[in-house]
Order: C-alpha cells, then sequence, then structure tokens
C-alpha cells in the first residue's frame, strides 16, 4: 500500500493514526490532499470535519465510516464498502462514487455539487434536505 499525503510518497514508511474507539482510525480534522488508499479496512474510522482534496479510495471497506462536516473536492470513491457511513453536512464538488455500497448511508443536509454516483447500491439511505446539482 502507498499512501499519498501532500503529493508525498511514503514507502516502507509508518505513519502513526491513532484508532477509535470503535476500532476504527481517526483521521478527523486533517486535511489529505492528494492522498491514496487502496484495498485497506477504514471501518469505524473518523473523517470528521477533514479537507478531502484529489482522494482517491480504492477497493476499502469503509463500514460506518464518518464523514459528518467533512469538506471533499475531486474525491473518488471506487469498488468500496460505505454501508451505514455518515456523509451528513458534507461539502462535496466534484465527487464521484463509483461501483459502491452505500447502502443505509446518511446523506442529511449534504451539499453534493457535480456529483457522480454510478453502479452503487443506495437503498435505505437518508437523501434528506440533501442538495444536488
Amino acid at each position: 500500500v502507498v499512501y499519498f499525503i501532500n503529493n508525498v510518497a511514503v514507502h516502507n514508511n509508518t505513519i502513526e493514526i491513532p484508532q477509535t474507539v470503535n476500532g476504527g482510525y481517526d483521521f478527523s480534522h486533517l486535511s489529505l490532499k492528494g492522498i491514496v488508499i487502496k484495498d485497506e479496512d477504514l471501518s469505524n474510522s473518523n473523517f470528521a470535519g477533514c479537507r478531502l482534496q484529489n482522494a482517491i479510495f480504492q477497493d476499502c471497506n469503509m463500514y460506518k465510516t464518518n464523514f459528518y462536516y467533512a469538506i471533499m473536492e475531486k474525491i473518488l470513491f471506487d469498488d468500496c464498502i460505505l454501508d451505514d457511513s455518515n456523509f451528513a453536512q458534507i461539502k462535496m464538488a466534484d465527487g464521484t462514487l463509483n461501483a459502491c455500497s452505500a447502502m443505509h448511508v446518511q446523506f442529511y443536509n449534504a451539499a453534493m455539487n457535480r456529483a457522480n454516483i454510478k453502479n452503487t447500491f443506495l437503498d435505505y439511505s437518508n437523501f434528506y434536505m440533501a442538495y444536488m446539482a
């Protein structure tokens, strides 16, 4: 797995990310520009208040992940499990959910401009007061 944080590649080094109470990782309030994460278990992680620019999540398990109030610009979720996650009050511009499972997801009051959602399961998800243009 290779991580790109602020366009700097990190190989064979370890970055300590604190774990959440539920076993995921706490990325809350970080600015993650150009991060690429593939084939990782990020279930129960916390990205609340994060700024995610040009981020790619590919083949990741993100079950019950919290993105509350995150700012997402040109983000890609590709073939990810997002079931039971919280996207409430996010601000997304040019985001893509491709071939994801996003069942029971909360998109309450989310602003999703130019969102591209394709081949994604959204069964029982909540888009109450969400803005999509």
